[in-house]
Parts: structure tokens; C-alpha cells; sequence
């Protein structure tokens, strides 16, 4: 269970405030060994460090803001935490000679490197990245601001040697400046833009910035940014607007027999409803419906009161979960809305309602089947994702920017363009292994001998009309930009094959058999391609378990 801290924004999990047996654990180094010493820290590692508040709370607000907080009595070893109480106060729970043990995450290393920025000491060498992160990480936790300035210069030291790893670090950290330096740095170097291991923390749209501010030499404006887009959603948050939308803003249960027997609260609007049809469509709904607490302390509430609940969103917000509920448009809503809708309604565990979404996501993908990807990889609808996927096989998906791409991690959209290009190899593979042409069309042996021409390839030389054989070799290019089925029927493709010089002189292949030939050719052809590129699988959860959790 993680919990935020109240005041810094540090996640602190109960890992974090475990107990550590004063007896298990190694001292410090120098300086942090002092007797004077009026707090104890320890590590992940078992190694207790031994410092001063006040010199911690000058180095650190969050250090400062937690020692000024009335302390709890210590809590015995072995006793649940009590999870009500501030993180900073529970952090402290039991003792070591007397002074408060603090137990946290961090290691012994990363610990020591922190306090040395605290002390008027020697600061720490961090000749490793690994290292730099881990402490940057650590210092940003505990709002140690000189401590982050410092990291942040060491960390730009790296952007000659690892630049596209560099960039993903400063975008998961939010470092602007050391984004754009190793940004600048992979131009220089005019390096292959692809996906690190470290950019599974940033955004696809981080990523794609930096492919595109490759793909044109570093030439933007200057308002360009590469950790976040250089523009705001208009409600600042992200979160659904749905005047946007379309949907009327007062919703109408639309029953007026039986009437409405309960009442949902928003933050500026209320509305009545009926209990049965909400507690049915959400789970969320339900439970809270189950867990009203005793009336307040001004007085019994009549017995015909209807039950309320209240719910942390404003009045048009929840006018479109209840029609969510109910189940009103949903089938009409329009592919620009369905993001918001099926985060809305995955949030309130609104199950009819995310399967109608996801399927109207599904109609509309051909449309645009890269936002389509992009949203159902943002809620693990794999099943949509594949067939999405699939859907942009033979489209130029690189420059296009979408919105959609700040929802998802690079991971998600790498995994797009993996399966575009494992796709198009197993496409063009079939250009290599005549398997499929086992039997060649009775037509071949009406060839004068003349007319054939050898055509080399993973199952051995094959002796093929000249006509066929420049198609096969003319479809190499055309497969691997589009490793569609269809690719090997166009016409073009035949024209191609027929202009060519070795073919143009056959009189055989210009005329009619070439024509009849090529219709089978190519559909036993297109049967193969459809047939590999069905075998490759993109990188995804599965729908059933998302389900599953879903409605857990």
C-alpha cells in the first residue's frame, strides 16, 4: 500500500517504515557515527547512519517539515502501523540508544551520498549514472533542492556517451534543459533514434518528440519542448470535459415510474437516481451505496430520506457517468470522446458500459487505427490493440503526431513499431520461401524454355517465367513498405513486372498467359502474406484478465 506525503508529494509505502532491529544493523561512516547525533536513520541494507535534524532540516523541507511535527509514541516492534497518521510521522517508530530509528528504502550508498550533500563535507564522487539516478531519485523524494541542482549538472556530463539514455532520464525526472542537450547531442551525432530499457518511464509523446526533432535536424521553434508538449489541455488536469463531448450537460434518468430513490452529489450539481440501476452498472457505485455511514451528528435523518452519496466530481462530469450507467449514448458516442469515456468508466468499474465503448472503439478504428492503438494499449485492451495494429500495416505512422501518445508509455508505442517491422519481415520472407507455389499454374510448361529465368531463394533456385520472376523481385519493396495481402494482387505490381527490360522482349508474357498466370500467382501469394503476417503477435495483457480486474 503506497501513501502520498501530505506535504512533499513523496510516495511512502509501508516498506518504507518497516521496522529495523537496532541490534541487525552496521554503523556508518565518518562523519555520520557521531554521539552528538540526535536521529538514526536506517537503510534498506541494515546500515544506520547517524545525524543531526538541524543540519538535515537546512538541507531539506521535507526533513525541516517533519522533524517540526509532534511526534507519535514509538510503536512496539511487530504492531500494524496505524495508516490514518501522516506519512512523516509514521515514518518514525522505533529506537536505537535512545534516538529515533527512521527506517527507509534507500540504500546505504545512496543514503550516504544524500547526507554528504547535507554536511559541509566532501560531496560524493557519482562517477556512474546508475548512481547519479538512484541519489537524484532520492534527493527529489526529500526535496533536497541543492542536492537535485547538483545531480542535475553531473547527469548533463553523460550526454556524449549515452545520449538517447540521458534523454530518458531528464524526461522521467522532468529536466527540461537535460533533455534538450541530449537531444541536441544525438543530432550531432546523427544517431538511430530507438527505444532504451530507461524509457519505460517516459511517455510515448516524449519519445516521438525525439524521433521527430532527429528526423529534422533540431529544426523547431523555439517554444518546442521534449518532457511534456508545449501546450496545456484546457482544464489543466487532463481530465474529461464532457461539455466537449456532446452529451447534454443535465442528465434525465429518463424514468418516471418508479421514481428516483437515491442521490448522487457532485461538487456543484446533484442528481437523482435509482439505486438499483447504478448499484447494477458499477461497482464502485455499489459500494459506496453499501458503506453510508450513521447520519450526522445534528440530528436523525427521516426514515424517507433517499440515501446519498457524494462524489468528487463536478456537475457535467457526473451527468456523463450516470448516463454511463444507464446506458444512454453510449453506443452513439463519437471516437473523439470514447478516451475519457473508458477512463470514466473503468474508474466507477462500469463493465457494460467499458465492453459498448471498447466495441465502438473497435468500428472506428479504421478510421485512425493508431489512436485506436494507442487507446486500447492504454487499458490493456489487447485484442483491440492487435486488430488496430494490424490496421496500420501499409500506412506512414512515424511524423503524425496524437494526442493519445501523452496517455501511454514509449514501451506501448515502440511495441507498434516492433510489430510493423516484424510484420514486414515475415511478409517479405515469403518473397524467399516458394513453399506456397509448390504446385505452379499448368500454364508454366506452355513457356518456351527461353522464357524462363532462374529465381534464387531459402528453399533452392527455382526456374520460373521471366515474367514472374521480375514480379517476385519487384514486390520486395513494395511488401516491405505494405505487408499487406493486397500488395501482391495490385495491378501495378504486374505493370512493374511487365516494363521490366528482361520481360518486355518476351512476347509470351506480354500477352494473355502472363495476365491469367499472374491472378493465381498472386492470390496464392497474398494467401501466404496474410498467413505470416497473422502469426505475429503484439506485446499486450490480456482482455480476459483485464476484465477480470476490472470488475474485482
Amino acid at each position: 500500500m503506497e501513501e502520498i506525503h501530505h506535504i512533499t508529494g513523496a510516495e511512502l509505502s509501508d516498506k518504507d517504515v518497516q521496522q529495523s532491529p537496532a541490534d541487525t544493523l552496521s554503523s556508518g561512516s565518518h562523519p555520520f557515527q557521531k554521539s552528538t547525533a540526535d536521529v538514526v536513520f536506517a537503510s534498506s541494507d541494515n546500515v544506520a547512519f547517524r545525524v543531526h535534524r538541524v543540519i538535515l532540516a537546512e538541507a531539506s523541507e521535507f526533513f525541516e517539515l517533519m522533524f517540526t511535527l509532534p511526534q507519535p509514541a514509538v510503536t512496539p516492534p511487530n504492531l500494524p502501523i496505524d495508516r490514518g497518521n501522516h506519512a512523516a510521522r509514521n515514518i518514525e517508530q522505533t529506537e536505537m540508544d535512545g534516538l529515533p530509528l527512521l527506517r527507509v528504502p534507500e540504500t546505504s550508498s545512496v543514503l550516504e551520498n544524500l547526507f554528504r550533500f547535507c554536511y559541509p563535507i566532501q560531496d560524493p564522487a557519482l562517477t556512474s549514472l546508475e548512481d547519479i539516478i538512484a541519489t537524484l531519485e532520492a534527493a527529489a523524494k526529500y526535496d533536497m533542492r541543492e542536492g537535485v541542482h547538483i545531480l542535475q549538472e553531473r547527469l548533463a556530463t553523460f550526454v556524449h556517451t549515452d545520449p538517447l539514455r540521458l534523454y530518458a532520464i531528464a524526461c522521467r525526472h522532468l529536466l527540461e534543459d537535460v533533455a534538450a542537450a541530449a537531444a541536441g547531442e544525438a543530432v550531432r551525432q546523427e544517431l538511430d533514434v530507438h527505444y532504451v530499457d530507461d524509457m519505460a518511464h517516459i511517455s510515448a509523446g516524449a519519445f516521438y518528440r525525439l524521433a521527430f526533432y532527429c528526423h529534422i535536424k533540431g529544426k523547431v521553434s523555439a517554444l518546442f519542448t521534449f518532457c511534456r508538449p508545449n501546450y496545456a489541455r484546457e482544464d489543466g488536469t487532463g481530465a474529461w470535459r464532457p461539455e466537449k463531448a456532446g452529451w447534454d450537460s443535465k442528465f434525465d434518468p429518463g424514468l418516471r415510474f418508479p421514481p428516483p430513490d437515491a442521490t448522487i452529489r457532485g461538487i456543484d450539481a446533484e442528481f437523482g437516481v435509482h439505486s438499483a440501476i447504478v448499484c447494477q452498472a458499477s461497482q464502485v457505485l455499489q459500494d459506496l451505496f453499501c458503506h453510508i455511514g450513521p447520519p450526522e451528528a445534528s440530528g436523525p435523518a427521516p426514515n424517507d430520506a433517499p440515501l446519498t452519496i457524494e462524489l468528487s466530481e463536478d456537475g457535467r462530469t457526473l451527468s456523463a457517468l450516470l448516463r454511463l450507467c444507464y446506458g444512454q449514448d453510449v453506443g452513439q458516442i463519437h471516437v473523439e470522446e470514447v478516451t475519457d469515456a473508458l477512463a470514466l468508466a473503468i474508474a466507477y468499474k462500469i463493465e457494460n458500459a467499458t465492453t459498448r465503448l471498447a466495441d465502438a472503439l473497435r468500428s472506428s478504428a479504421r478510421d485512425n487505427p493508431v489512436r485506436a492503438y494507442l487507446i486500447a494499449s492504454r487499458f490493456g485492451l489487447s485484442s483491440l490493440a492487435q486488430h488496430a495494429a494490424r490496421l496500420t500495416l501499409g500506412e506512414s505512422i512515424e511524423w503524425p503526431y496524437y494526442t493519445q501518445l501523452e496517455d501511454v508509455s514509449a514501451k506501448a508505442y515502440d511495441n507498434l513499431l516492433q510489430y510493423r517491422r516484424v510484420c514486414s519481415e515475415a511478409a517479405t520472407a515469403t518473397l524467399d520461401d516458394l513453399r506456397w507455389m509448390q504446385t505452379p499454374p499448368p500454364t508454366f510448361s506452355s513457356h518456351p524454355s527461353g522464357c524462363f529465368r532462374e529465381y534464387a531463394c531459402a528453399t533452392g533456385t527455382r526456374r520460373l517465367p521471366c515474367w514472374c520472376t521480375a514480379f517476385l523481385r519487384c514486390l520486395k519493396g513494395a511488401v516491405q513498405s505494405a505487408p499487406l495481402a493486397r500488395t501482391a494482387t495490385s495491378v501495378e505490381q504486374l505493370a512493374a513486372a511487365l516494363s521490366d527490360p528482361t520481360v518486355r522482349f518476351c512476347s509470351r508474357c506480354e500477352r494473355s498467359l502472363g495476365v491469367a498466370e499472374f491472378g493465381q500467382i498472386s492470390s496464392l501469394l497474398a494467401e501466404a502474406i496474410d498467413r505470416a503476417v497473422s502469426k505475429v503477435g503484439i506485446c499486450g495483457m490480456n482482455d480476459s484478465m483485464f476484465l477480470r480486474r476490472l470488475i474485482s
